[in-house]
């Protein structure tokens, strides 16, 4: 659901890339011939992490070595494990990576033996796949059901995307520099705020540039995994005329999905009037 409303808030109305796609640990873009039957662990993570998508935001759990699905697969693995070969395994890069995900981009991580690299850190090194950018904080995220974009962690990544799809080149050390001064308002009293103006990070190369043509290599992926027993998981309940009708607690909203040669696109609908979560 929050992942679906980053894009109505920050991205729809700016950016249109050639596919979107979704990995939610309920309806996906990959299932087959049942609503919610592509699974979400570190195997499938695996697969869609090597697909060359130029743009990723992953909205979960994270710590300083892994990414949490809150779904079991078939490995019976319920992370993303750089201890587990799983950034190793990748055979494909993610160009920028985007995630409000506790921890992940620790770099000054001292709390374990082989503490280095962090998540961020392995993604970023990896010679044949991971991410050429990482934003993300090196301590905790914040976010909340109830918030508006779904928590201050969503809203810093909402901005820096728009940023980077309104920006005259799409660079990434610009695009990261303006979104924080744009908060900076929200963030003179301490909170949640105030530490992610701190602790959010951009890794990697800040003159990289996000592909902002009409050809494949604009392509994003929009990826979120919800837990199970929250409020913000989405269940397909029904579908009509080719459209898949999701509903949480609060609205019901609707993704259309188009076949393009192998991928899939979701065009996002209009967000309701007046909803802000």
């Amino acid at each position: 659901f929050w992942s679906r409303r980053l894009a109505y808030d920050f991205l729809a109305d700016v950016y249109t890339p050639g596919t979107i796609a979704g990995l939610f640990s309920t309806v996906t873009s990959w299932d087959g011939s049942e609503p919610g039957d592509y699974g979400v662990s570190s195997a499938e993570i695996i697969d869609r992490f090597s697909e060359d998508w130029g743009l990723c935001y992953w909205f979960s759990h994270g710590s300083q070595y892994c990414f949490y699905t809150e779904t079991e697969g078939d490995d019976g693995l319920k992370v993303f494990d750089r201890f587990e070969g799983h950034v190793d395994a990748l055979t494909g890069h993610t160009a920028i990576f985007v995630t409000p995900a506790c921890q992940a981009g620790r770099f000054d991580w001292t709390g374990h033996e082989d503490r280095d690299p962090c998540l961020s850190e392995a993604l970023l090194r990896h010679p044949d796949g991971g991410a050429v950018i990482y934003h993300g904080s090196t301590r905790n995220g914040y976010g909340g059901d109830l918030d508006v974009y779904g928590g201050e962690s969503p809203h810093f990544a909402g901005g820096f995307m728009r940023e980077l799809a309104t920006s005259a080149d799409g660079q990434v050390g610009a695009a990261y520099a303006v979104s924080k001064a744009a908060l900076a308002d929200v963030c003179q009293e301490y909170g949640f705020y105030r530490t992610l103006m701190f602790t959010i990070n951009l890794q990697g190369d800040p003159a990289y540039c996000l592909p902002l043509g009409d050809d494949d290599s604009t392509r994003g992926i929009a990826i979120g995994v919800h837990d199970a027993a929250g409020a913000v998981r989405t269940e397909a309940t029904a579908t009509q005329d080719g459209a898949t009708v999701y509903e949480d607690s609060a609205e019901t909203h609707t993704i259309d999905p188009v076949a393009i040669d192998s991928d899939v696109a979701i065009e996002l609908a209009p967000a309701p009037a007046g909803n802000n979560g």
